[in-house]
């Protein structure tokens, strides 16, 4: 089942669709998981940002004045 999960990250191309903070942060765009984009990223998050390599915690070039913001 692990295997399986993984695999559905990786459905589009060899990016994960999501990084492990984006379905945590009110900025996420659920209606539009394939273009992997938020409010920060309109355009597409970054490739270091959708495999956890650099956090959204802080800023980063970009991102529009937006960084990761827990939902509540």
């Amino acid at each position: 089942m692990t295997d399986d999960i993984e695999r559905l990250k990786y459905i589009i191309d060899d990016r994960p669709l999501w990084g492990p903070e984006c379905f945590l942060c009110k900025h996420h765009d659920s209606a539009n998981c394939s273009k992997r984009r938020c409010a920060a990223f309109p355009d597409g998050i970054p490739t270091d940002i959708l495999t956890g390599k650099v956090s959204h915690k802080k800023p980063y070039a970009g991102d529009n004045g937006i960084v990761f913001e827990e939902i509540k």
